[in-house]
């Protein structure tokens, strides 16, 4: 029940995707991490413009599917970006 309780609190009903207080819990945490281990984070924020009119037009599905869209495009860039990023520090390491 804990568990469900803690999803329902962090994630939007209707999509699953996370919410602002996973988000703000979320960044905290990996921004104290980051700062403990000397390191550099960041924050992108995106905003869909007419985002509503899209919901108003052709309902929710579309809403959802719209947000599912770029959420998963999101995620592939920034995986791949992810990755690329600790590589390239391994790599740095393992010349010095």
């Amino acid at each position: 029940m804990l568990s469900y309780l803690t999803h329902a609190s962090t994630h939007d009903a209707l999509t699953g995707l996370a919410n602002r207080r996973f988000l703000y819990q979320a960044f905290k945490d990996r921004l104290s991490a980051k700062q403990f281990n000397g390191e550099l984070a960041g924050l992108l924020y995106l905003d869909l413009n007419d985002f509503k009119s899209v919901n108003d037009a052709y309902g929710h599905e579309m809403g959802v599917a719209l947000l599912d869209d770029n959420n998963g495009i999101l995620d592939d860039l920034l995986t791949r970006s992810d990755q690329e990023m600790y590589k390239e520090k391994a790599e740095l390491k393992q010349n010095k």
